[in-house]
């Protein structure tokens, strides 16, 4: 009697510390939201927005910057119709 009550104590004690370990880690930060009307745009993937005045940066989207070849022709394309 005693041995499974020592058992159970254990169980509980281990099954208490996997929670605490699962739940004690620090979350992922999620990047902070925007949302406005494109003010300015300065290449194809940096913008600003009315009201705001830091530039932001689009992720993900692959467009040559001002000195790089191909920025002049680079919206006669996509805006074809």
């Amino acid at each position: 009697m005693t041995q499974a009550v020592f058992l159970l104590a254990a169980a509980v004690i281990v099954l208490l510390f996997g929670l605490y370990l699962a739940y004690s880690q620090p979350r992922p930060l999620e990047p902070e939201r925007k949302h406005g009307t494109v003010a300015y745009v300065f290449d194809g993937d940096t913008i600003r927005l009315k009201g705001h005045k830091t530039r932001i940066r689009l992720w993900g989207v692959d467009a040559p910057e001002k000195k790089q070849k191909g920025y002049l022709g680079s919206g006669q394309d996509t805006c074809k119709k």
